[in-house]
Formats: structure tokens, C-alpha cells, sequence
């Protein structure tokens, strides 16, 4: 049984997981990334996590209805962060100048 997690109080400290970090969780491919992902989100009590929209948008998008459901069920407590017009611009700003690639 997975419990949920309560949000956090500001004054501690904020993680960001990603997508690929939500579905480490379920990849049984890769058992020793999945058994660290596990000990985080274990260990995420501690800490406020915050997803982004976007990361809510791409489990959203997950092709797997089991797996989207696993996932959308471990992050349906975290805070959500919106997509701010900044955001965006520091985004395009890591593409261009290519500490990230574009996206496909």
C-alpha cells in the first residue's frame, strides 16, 4: 500500500522530481534506478516536493493507462507549479544556447 504524502511547510525544503523520476519508480527494467527512486519518494516526507504543469502534462500523456495511473496516484499530492511566460523564456533561452536539445 502506497500512502500519500501531505504537502509541505515552506520553510522546508523543495524538490522538483521530473517525469522520468515519477516513472523510475515503476521500472522494473532498471532495478537499482527503481530501488533509489523508491528510497527517495520513501525519504519525500521530508521535503516539499513541487511538480511542475509540464510534468503533470506528460504523465498525463503517458501512453500506459496502468502506469499513468500509478503515476498520477504519487504525485496527487505534491503542489503543482505553474507555467509561467518566464518559464518559457529561460527555457528557450537553455535550447538556444544548448544546455538542453529541443524537444522532439
Amino acid at each position: 500500500m502506497r500512502r500519500r504524502l501531505p504537502l509541505r511547510t515552506p520553510s522546508q525544503a523543495s524538490v522538483y522530481p521530473d517525469a522520468s523520476v515519477v516513472s523510475a519508480l515503476f521500472d522494473n527494467a532498471n532495478p537499482e534506478r527503481q530501488e533509489l527512486t523508491r528510497l527517495f519518494f520513501e525519504r519525500a516526507w521530508s521535503f516539499r516536493v513541487i511538480i511542475s504543469e509540464v510534468t503533470a502534462a506528460e504523465i498525463d500523456q503517458t501512453p500506459d493507462a496502468a502506469l499513468r495511473s500509478r503515476m498520477k496516484d504519487t504525485v496527487a499530492g505534491f503542489a503543482v507549479l505553474p507555467l509561467t511566460s518566464g518559464a518559457e523564456r529561460l527555457a528557450d533561452e537553455y535550447v538556444r544556447h544548448g544546455a538542453v536539445p529541443a524537444a522532439q
